[in-house]
């Protein structure tokens, strides 16, 4: 398991010098510490493992709290989310009282946000209610984002996957189960299509197999049709879940299997099961250390 909590995005720079921040976000820390303490001043102009040595053995807790030490409340908001950005997102405190509590539409987006910064050529569209379609006033759906998803203008935009997690409840409903969809816009990718993963592997809901469908005759208009005969529409046979709790936790497994480049086929031959994607929960977010 990951000790350093770090973002995807910054777990290359735990890989080189054992820290989540970078050299120009440590002299943040560094500035702040000797505005606040001009008589014990840390050193600005040394090489970064230096620096951070110094940072450690002066504020003593681990670096994910450093964003909120008393010195740094003078930053402004925006710095101060980008420091914190550098981490995972934190555990909920609803977790150290139920260990197996479902996971909500922000723990998912909070996940799922960092990979969409980490991946460029990926989009994730959000959670959305089974009932996404639904127009609430006649006139627009209760979720644009994939009401007006446009295939070509996602390529253009050099996207070249998509995500997407779904609750089984309607939009007025409390929830119920999540399932996820993810798409591969690029011929050239191991996987080109859409594919619908639902863990309890019951049949893909009609909403969702309509939206599947006219994605792949946005693809069908865009490519040629060799290529566009290629697209692929497929969703997983087998059950992976087997307990009440872990729905979401393997919504985030296996989208981020996807962006590992894994093909569907190797994704949904996996003997992994609830205990195991529980204990993602321990990496995906970072606990209060």
């Amino acid at each position: 398991m990951c000790a350093s909590f770090c973002s995807p995005e910054n777990e290359s720079l735990y890989k080189k010098n054992a820290t989540c921040f970078s050299k120009d976000e440590l002299l943040i820390f560094a500035k702040r510490y000797n505005d606040a303490k001009p008589l014990k001043k840390s050193p600005l102009k040394v090489k970064k493992h230096i620096l951070l040595k110094d940072l450690q053995q002066r504020l003593t807790v681990h670096e994910s709290k450093w964003p909120d030490l008393d010195f740094m409340k003078v930053i402004s908001k925006d710095t101060r989310k980008q420091l914190k950005e550098a981490f995972r997102p934190q555990k909920p405190d609803t977790w150290y009282i139920n260990d197996k509590e479902w996971l909500n539409t922000c723990d998912l987006l909070n996940v799922m946000h960092q990979y969409e910064k980490h991946y460029k050529s990926f989009k994730f569209l959000g959670v959305h209610p089974i009932d996404f379609a639904y127009k609430s006033n006649g006139n627009s759906c209760i979720s644009p984002e994939l009401c007006n998803f446009n295939v070509e203008r996602f390529i253009k935009a050099k996207y070249n996957q998509v995500g997407v997690i779904f609750n089984l409840d309607k939009h007025y409903e409390p929830g119920s189960h999540w399932v996820l969809l993810y798409i591969g816009l690029k011929p050239h990718m191991k996987n080109f299509g859409c594919y619908f993963i639902d863990t309890n592997s019951t049949e893909t809901p009609q909403e969702i197999a309509t939206f599947m469908h006219s994605t792949k005759g946005q693809i069908q208009k865009y490519y040629d049709k060799k290529i566009a005969s290629k697209f692929e529409i497929l969703e997983n046979k087998k059950r992976f879940q087997f307990k009440n709790t872990e729905c979401g936790m393997f919504c985030l497994y296996f989208l981020i299997e996807f962006l590992n480049k894994r093909s569907f086929e190797s994704i949904i031959q996996q003997d992994i099961h609830d205990d195991v994607v529980h204990k993602y929960r321990d990496i995906l977010y970072t606990p209060k250390i």
